[in-house]
């Protein structure tokens, strides 16, 4: 047996590791020495020195515990794993990572910038790349921005809106319409074919209504036309001048007759 000198000189020496720092251990109590053989204590257990906990266990507080950034594998105190890392409950994991399908990830709608989790990013907040941005918004040009065929409502990107649909701005509509009265239209040089906005019809063109034809045309008989009393100059409807004339006729004789019946009067 050994001489009672060695074992204190060997219990006093004991060294306890946490990550890569080592520590001597507390003075032992003369109680412990009187025990006989030493039983190592798990994680919580109360302590008072860290030489009594097990493994890399050190004492905190008052209890056997792992120190910063690791955590109890059920048998000793190993690093905390890190983003991508392999795992099997969310307690391996780095503090703001969760194991999900056996890999330590970020939870929803947040992305790891390197070190931690962090939340994502807003519609026009500036970006790196597309993890980076919330929900389905797109890094564009360094800045989080939602798909063509949608826009930022304040808090989502959802589907844009379509011809007859309550708007508030043009950015809501699909498509290049606008926002007329607070609802989505067509330019006044376009109509909504029910899929998209497209170029109005001239003169002779087929039609089905008349919101398809040209300014100053109408739809007769399926088919863009001026009004029987105008012709057609090329661009537009213009008023015969037959009928012009016609009409100037009838209003200088109007007026003719009412100052002859002043006259008489």
């Amino acid at each position: 047996m050994l001489p009672s000198c060695y074992i204190l000189l060997f219990l006093l020496l004991r060294m306890t590791a946490c990550g890569n720092t080592l520590t001597i251990s507390s003075t032992i109590n003369s109680t412990d020495l009187n025990s006989g053989i030493f039983s190592a204590l798990d994680i919580n257990s109360s302590c008072k020195t860290t030489h009594q906990c097990r493994g890399k266990l050190i004492c905190n507080n008052g209890h056997c515990q792992c120190c910063e950034n690791h955590i109890w594998n059920g048998t000793n105190c190993i690093g905390e794993k890190t983003f991508k890392s392999l795992c099997e409950h969310n307690t391996e994991c780095d503090t703001t990572l969760f194991c999900i399908y056996g890999t330590c990830q970020c939870a929803q709608m947040h992305y790891w910038n390197g070190h931690i989790c962090v939340s994502k990013k807003k519609s026009n907040e500036t970006c790196t790349n597309s993890n980076e941005c919330g929900g389905k918004l797109l890094c564009e040009d360094g800045v989080c921005r939602c798909p063509i065929d949608l826009f930022w409502n304040g808090s989502i990107c959802i589907i844009k809106k379509y011809d007859g649909d309550f708007c508030s701005s043009s950015v809501e509509c699909a498509d290049n319409m606008e926002c007329r009265d607070s609802i989505c239209q067509c330019p006044e040089s376009e109509y909504w074919d029910n899929s998209k906005c497209t170029s109005k019809k001239s003169v002779k063109d087929a039609c089905m209504k008349e919101g398809e034809c040209g300014t100053s045309l109408y739809c007769a008989r399926n088919v863009c036309q001026c009004a029987s009393s105008d012709y057609w100059t090329g661009s537009m409807c213009s008023i015969s001048m037959n009928i012009f004339f016609a009409t100037l006729d009838i209003v200088l004789w109007n007026s003719f007759l009412m100052k002859n019946d002043t006259r008489l009067d």
